[in-house]
């Protein structure tokens, strides 16, 4: 349902040229409906009148964009504004964004994330959203979480791979 939306809503917005502002409200409202799962909940309850969560919707959301809003009445409707969510993430796959972790030991600069951005988009043939976490205990180098998969090049994997193959080399004499 969410993969279907999010490729109506992308198609929508392409035709309008609004595309990258529909993302960012997505983001932005996914953010605001994280940090209040009580309103999930009520959007979400079927005891509470159609109408009365839809006033709820316009009341909180009506500076979005009118698809996105339109999109947050249909989730109410259905008891699927959980989803919401999930729909957000579709949308940037739709658009042929893909988010990506680049987990390392100290904060990367603005310049080598716009760098290693560049280089994955040459790789992978996408538009690259790149995020960056920091994790002292990988020691050093690098780790990128795709959706799909993970590139651990950090030292702590490079220590646990040798200390694995030693182990193995030791157990298996060769």
């Amino acid at each position: 349902m969410t993969d279907s939306y999010a490729k109506a809503l992308f198609e929508l917005a392409s035709e309008e040229n609004i595309c990258d502002i529909l993302k960012n409200e997505l983001e932005e409202l996914r953010d605001v409906l994280g940090e209040n799962p009580e309103l999930i909940r009520i959007l979400d309850c079927p005891g509470i009148d159609i109408k009365e969560r839809q006033n709820i919707v316009n009341d909180c959301f009506s500076v979005y964009h009118k698809y996105v809003l339109n999109l947050l009445y249909i989730l109410t409707e259905k008891c699927a504004v959980h989803l919401f969510p999930n729909l957000a993430d579709a949308y940037k796959k739709a658009s042929g964004i893909e988010h990506v972790t680049a987990v390392s030991a100290v904060q990367m600069t603005e310049k080598e994330i716009r760098n290693l951005e560049l280089v994955l988009q040459k790789k992978r043939n996408k538009k690259i959203e790149l995020e960056n976490e920091v994790d002292p205990s990988i020691l050093g180098g690098i780790i990128l979480k795709f959706p799909d998969s993970q590139i651990d090049a950090s030292l702590k994997g490079r220590l646990e791979k040798a200390k694995y193959d030693l182990h193995k080399e030791k157990k298996y004499g060769y």
